[in-house]
């Protein structure tokens, strides 16, 4: 057994901090050489042509004789839903409220006898109380759990140990351990923010070196002065319905405002699909309130929320991302399928797929406006086209994975010639060098807002560090 896998190795519960959102729990575990049997992301797979009872057993049915011993496993069941509050029949339909998604996951751990499980902290849509009582109910029941992710601070005080971790390029490094208690968020925050930015040599306002060990001058970045005058992005009460399967809609009476020269991030789960949302008719037409883009300080305003993307990209907004957003609905006509979030909800409207399934994004490349490739330096290059003539508002998924340096400095080109930027981002380094402020999203909504721009670049991290670890607890 490792050493890391060994400070894991004891009931109770056990959390793993990170300094950026976890995809793939299960993947960061088998870095860290920590084995589980059981994993719980958001994902609930519900199969509807079987019951409730047959639901929550799933692959792991009780047996007599060789046969599934259907008594107990509905006795097993009933006593399984009464334990966790499931308002559900055993022999009924797997009738599973969004609400209950998690307790549903949870009951399903307890009864095939898992000993281990991993909780995925950043892909659940619900209150981090929730989750924690949840994880609770396992450690009751002798489940070892572990939760892991950058939104872990509801846990802190109950957990019985806390390791930070810092995630790059595909590597999970340790970066200490600290006990449960008050100060565990001071001292979580502490050691994530010891860890040096991958270009820690940009500082706001220059141009980046490509010397990684370049120190970075600890100096405000500056609100842009354009925050006096009309914003040039300024969505009111902008309201999408839920993707098929979601607990939550896409976005739910959002408002927020760009200005020119700002660079404005979003961060938490569902950011992605609200910043698409934003992006002409890129979520499907279903869409209430308003997107009103201003192309120029005297020039007409137009509302780009229900244009076509063509039109939208004519009135003066672009997206960009080298991964664009995209959702696995497994085979069609054979073939393995991604489809855009326009496309889901059509496909769940026609009967092709099942609405009542919860579709989660792809890791596959979709067609979008923009894709960098297998080249990196062409989604830069882009970038610094924009920045000389471009459109007046960008709004950018994860911009900063790769030749982060160089995008960095034309983001703060784009912004410095007057555009109004929005960026997603889900790393905290990013977000302190790059946004002027940051919004936190959950649940469709706006939870809350930061100001980064009149604060050091080491301020603007821990307090971005800050509300990612409590953004659960907004919820």
């Amino acid at each position: 057994m490792s050493e890391t896998a060994a400070a894991f190795d004891g009931p109770g519960l056990h959390v793993i901090a990170t300094d950026t959102d976890v995809d793939d729990v299960a993947d960061l575990l088998v870095r860290l050489q920590v084995p589980v049997e059981a994993v719980i992301d958001g994902d609930l797979a519900l199969s509807p042509y079987q019951d409730a009872a047959e639901n929550l057993f799933l692959g792991h049915e009780p047996r007599r004789f060789g046969l599934v011993d259907r008594g107990r496993m509905r006795r097993e069941a009933a006593e399984a839903f009464r334990r966790f509050g499931l308002d559900l029949v055993p022999d009924g339909p797997p009738a599973v409220r969004p609400q209950d998604r998690l307790l549903f996951a949870v009951a399903r751990v307890t009864v095939q006898g898992a000993t281990t499980c991993a909780i995925n902290a950043d892909r659940l849509d619900v209150a981090g109380d929730a989750i924690v009582r949840a994880s609770m109910q396992l450690t009751s029941a002798g489940v070892r759990v572990i939760v892991a992710g950058a939104a872990v601070g509801a846990f802190l005080s109950a957990a019985t140990t806390i390791t930070v971790v810092a995630l790059e390029s595909g590597v999970a490094r340790v970066q200490g351990t600290c006990g449960p208690g008050p100060a565990a968020y001071d001292s979580v925050v502490a050691l994530l923010a010891t860890r040096p930015a991958p270009s820690a040599n940009v500082s706001p306002g220059t141009r980046p070196t490509s010397e990684p060990g370049a120190e970075v001058p600890n100096t405000p970045k500056g609100a842009p002065a354009s925050l006096r005058v009309p914003p040039l992005l300024s969505v009111s009460a902008w309201t999408v319905p839920a993707l098929p399967g979601a607990p939550h809609a896409i976005a739910d009476r959002v408002s927020f405002e760009v200005h020119a020269g700002e660079v404005l991030a979003l961060t938490g789960l569902g950011s992605r699909e609200l910043a698409l949302s934003l992006f002409g008719s890129s979520m499907g037409p279903a869409a209430e309130g308003s997107v009103t883009l201003r192309p120029r300080p005297s020039g007409t305003s137009i509302d780009v929320g229900a244009l076509p993307v063509s039109e939208a990209i004519s009135a003066g907004i672009n997206y960009g991302s080298e991964r664009p957003l995209a959702y696995d609905v497994g085979v069609l006509g054979g073939i393995p399928t991604s489809v855009s979030g326009a496309s889901l909800k059509r496909l769940a409207s026609a009967g092709v797929i099942d609405g009542r399934r919860a579709y989660r994004p792809s890791r596959r490349p979709f067609a979008a406006v923009l894709r960098g490739g297998e080249d990196p330096s062409a989604f830069t290059d882009v970038l610094r086209s924009w920045s000389d003539t471009g459109p007046a508002t960008v709004i950018l998924d994860e911009p900063f994975v790769t030749d982060r340096a160089a995008r960095l400095s034309a983001v703060r080109e784009l912004a410095a010639r007057g555009a109004a930027v929005l960026v997603v981002s889900a790393r905290p380094a990013d977000i302190a060098e790059s946004a002027h402020r940051l919004l936190i999203v959950g649940s469709g909504s706006i939870l809350g807002a930061i100001e980064l721009s009149t604060v050091s670049n080491a301020s603007s991290l821990g307090r971005v560090l800050r509300s990612r670890l409590h953004a659960a607890s907004l919820l």
